[in-house]
């Protein structure tokens, strides 16, 4: 058996420079209360939404919050970002607040935007739309659709 002293120092290394968890996970709360206060939330509910976290939401939390940060970097004026970053913002503001407010029905207000052509036409047209309309536009094609066939069958 032989030992290569690299890998040795690597993994020493790597254990020496690794924080424990327990300030791992400090600094996680520390940078989850700092963005909800900034969001205008009072200490008591910031306190009383950090216990009922959990860690698979705290990481998204931050995931998304890094996403707004990096598309802010560019241009803090929304009008000067592309409409992808646009609809990116967008999207990172509604999870997240659907994870403060514990609601559903805030990530349904989540915008999906796609390129659409027009029968006969050429030209693709960005339509964008949030989840919840989209869902309500494929239940009203269903229905549309059953009710033609059921017309059809008579």
């Amino acid at each position: 058996m032989s030992f290569s002293f690299f890998p040795a120092t690597t993994l020493l290394a790597v254990l020496l420079l690794t924080p424990p968890m327990a300030s791992a996970q400090a600094t996680t709360d520390q940078q989850i209360t700092t963005m909800l206060q900034a969001r205008k939330l009072g200490s008591i509910e910031i306190t009383q939404l950090m216990k009922r976290l959990s860690e698979g939401q705290k990481d998204q939390l931050l995931r998304e919050q890094a996403i707004i940060d990096g598309i802010l970097l560019v241009s803090t004026d929304p009008s000067s970002l592309s409409p992808d970053d646009r609809q990116r913002l967008w999207n990172a503001t509604k999870v997240i607040d659907s994870i403060i407010a514990q609601d559903r029905s805030v990530a349904d207000e989540q915008l999906v935007c796609r390129q659409e052509r027009r029968i006969g036409s050429q030209l693709a047209k960005r339509n964008c739309r949030t989840r919840a309309q989209l869902e309500r536009e494929r239940e009203d094609a269903r229905r549309a659709l059953d009710n033609q066939q059921n017309q059809s069958r008579r």
